[in-house]
């Protein structure tokens, strides 16, 4: 039986990443001196946003990192709003059964606490791990929130949309969802992964829970 819901933030939650690849491009382009394509950015993804500007910059990140942060902020309401269609109904049911709900994202803390504010879902999970500017720890982060929660790896299913994502949860011994509703979303390579269920809809996700939590 499911103890815990991990889930991931970008392309899952909410359709952010459009919005990172903009602040990101504003912080960056004008010191590097030239396009950075949106292919790049999301090549770079693995360390959080001030990992990836410190990579792109060395040791001028500091201001960029401080821009990216304002730009993302400020154009946090307009591009990412609110999250996706039929989260909101996942949280409310998994909340009504007492489920343990987590955030496993490779965001930075600043962004994603900015995001979660946004969205009126600070408080919407039992534990957040963060992203580091070294690279990802996803399978670092599942590991303490299992701990957390005294789970063990099969009472816990991680909800994604990268196969990375499927690799990390399979390696960490969970069960593993593909989120496959993000424009960004590479379906065929999340699906080649080899999750567990496929959901192409947050209401497939519930209707996935609801027969699983019963």
């Amino acid at each position: 039986m499911l103890k815990a819901v991990i889930f991931d933030m970008d392309g899952t939650i909410c359709d952010s990443f459009p919005l990172m690849i903009r602040a990101l491009r504003e912080a960056v382009e004008p010191i590097v001196g030239h396009a950075v394509s949106d292919e790049d950015f999301m090549e770079a993804l693995g360390p959080n946003e001030r990992g990836i500007i410190t990579n792109m910059l060395g040791d001028r990140y500091e201001a960029a990192a401080k821009r990216y942060d304002a730009l993302y902020e400020g154009y946090l309401p307009q591009m990412c709003g609110a999250p996706f269609d039929g989260i909101r109904e996942i949280f409310r049911y998994l909340k009504k059964k007492g489920t343990k709900t987590a955030l496993v994202t490779g965001k930075n803390k600043t962004s994603c606490d900015m995001t979660l504010r946004q969205f009126g879902m600070e408080h919407a999970f039992d534990a957040v791990e963060y992203g580091s500017p070294v690279g990802s720890r996803k399978k670092e982060a599942i590991g303490i929130v299992l701990k957390t929660f005294t789970a063990r790896p099969e009472e816990a299913i991680y909800l994604g949309d990268a196969p990375s994502d499927i690799t990390y949860s399979h390696e960490m011994g969970l069960s593993a969802a593909a989120a496959l509703w993000a424009p960004s979303t590479d379906k065929a390579a999340t699906i080649a992964a080899g999750p567990d269920v496929c959901c192409e809809t947050p209401a497939d996700f519930l209707k996935f829970l609801e027969e699983n939590l019963g």
